[in-house]
């Protein structure tokens, strides 16, 4: 693909993300973005193209006409993939098996119950991961990273300006009563707070992999960190504060490999002051959200009702019948009107054991089309540990930021985390196949 400047792709990204702001006052200006990002997908280099795509995910919520409407990120990411695929010619062999058979299994779901648009995105999600992970060089992963680090944060810096009034219509506000008071729960452009808490985790364990590898400047990281470390703050919640031992772990760990020793006891300090006030009730968001902790009487007050809701679906699930191995499908109605809030009871439910299984090995079989050998250590799975963890309480299934959130973990476990070296380790030929090398 032909080299395009530095500069190129955050302008591309930028003007998108204008379009899309001004949408919320204007229709006009959402067409404008669609159809600006529309001709990116197809003029433009894949960086380029992917950094856009990353950049714009966090907007997701409120790139349509109308706050009921579907996103146009949907059908972006529809022709993201169309277009990308006709260029590519071709896809991985195991990959291309791998889709068809997992193709051919919704399909016949359609037997039980029907969403063919939760099908169709389930989906494309799967070929976006492929076509991403396949297409994007390992030394600009950074790109990518910064993309979604970017992104994340000017989207939440726009709701807290409160600039447009609008906005509101697009987003559902959450509060919660604390000794009698009502506070706003921070959630950026999205519902829930956990939603977005999930998101910030992974900004900040992709912030500490950047500042290990030398890839930001230390004054950059630590405005970054600190501007996330606030919307955590901003979010009170539980998952997310109890997460926060993720970043703050890899941070500790990098400077153990890097010798920082100096940083790392400054570091160490900071953590113990900040204990000691916290438990004498001296920082007040850390009082109520040890208030919150505290004032749970049993394990499902703890997790705000998902155990009952677990429970309700883990009975569902017991009866081990066909709908345990072939799921009920993408258009089966929820146990207790709720989704479970837990992703992996969602895979079960929605696809059975069957479904969980062609999904895992057609993730295998992205990870195969591209890995590499490298050095690895605890940084190469931060991001994982933190996404896995955190969809044990959220039902992520359907969501725009599941395959971001898969391909950044796939990202950072193919990077070379070795305090030596600056770049990857070299591809080892026999497990590598582009997509427009490829076979099938």
């Amino acid at each position: 693909t032909k080299q395009s400047p530095e500069y190129l792709k955050w302008v591309l990204s930028g003007v998108a993300m204008v379009l899309v702001v001004l949408g919320v006052i204007s229709n006009l200006f959402s067409i404008m973005a669609f159809v600006f990002c529309a001709g990116v997908i197809l003029f433009c280099n894949r960086l380029d193209t992917l950094v856009l795509m990353v950049f714009l995910m966090p907007f997701s919520n409120i790139f349509k006409l109308s706050p009921t409407d579907q996103s146009f990120y949907t059908y972006l990411m529809i022709f993201y993939v169309a277009v990308s695929i006709l260029k590519a010619g071709r896809l991985n062999k195991g990959f291309f098996f791998s889709l068809l058979v997992m193709i051919s299994f919704v399909v016949l779901q359609f037997l039980m119950s029907m969403n063919v648009l939760r099908t169709i995105k389930y989906l494309i999600n799967l070929v976006f991961i492929y076509l991403a992970f396949c297409n994007t060089e390992p030394e600009n992963y950074k790109d990518f990273f910064w993309g979604y680090i970017t992104g994340m944060s000017t989207a939440s810096l726009l709701v807290l300006s409160n600039w447009l009034p609008r906005m509101n219509q697009y987003l559902r506000l959450k509060e919660m009563t604390y000794e009698g008071d009502a506070l706003g729960r921070f959630s950026g452009m999205y519902g829930d707070p956990n939603y977005f808490a999930v998101n910030i985790i992974i900004c900040l364990c992709l912030l500490v992999i950047l500042f290990h590898k030398k890839d930001i400047k230390p004054l950059t990281f630590l405005f970054f960190t600190a501007l996330i470390g606030y919307f955590v703050i901003l979010t009170y919640s539980k998952s997310a504060f109890l997460m926060l031992v993720g970043p703050v772990g890899l941070f500790l760990y990098s400077n153990i490999k890097r010798k920082r020793m100096l940083l790392q006891l400054l570091s160490l300090s900071l953590i113990v002051v900040l204990l000691v006030n916290m438990l004498a009730g001296r920082i007040e968001f850390l009082s109520v959200i040890l208030g919150r902790l505290s004032s749970a009487e049993n394990i499902n007050e703890l997790t705000t009702g998902r155990i009952r809701i677990w429970n309700s679906y883990l009975e569902e699930l017991s009866k081990l019948n066909l709908h345990f191995f072939i799921g009920n499908g993408f258009g089966a109605e929820t146990v207790v009107r709720h989704f479970a809030h837990n992703t992996y009871i969602d895979m079960l439910f929605y696809l059975g054991l069957g479904g969980i299984i062609l999904y895992v090995v057609t993730l295998i079989n992205i990870w195969r089309s591209a890995t590499r050998r490298v050095h690895k250590n605890l940084l190469n799975f931060g991001v994982l540990i933190a996404v896995m963890a955190m969809y044990f309480f959220l039902s992520m299934l359907f969501y725009f930021d599941m395959p971001f959130h898969i391909l950044l973990a796939m990202m950072a476990m193919n990077m070379d985390m070795t305090p030596q070296q600056k770049h990857l380790a070299q591809p080892e030929m026999h497990s590598v196949q582009t997509p427009g090398r490829s076979e099938a």
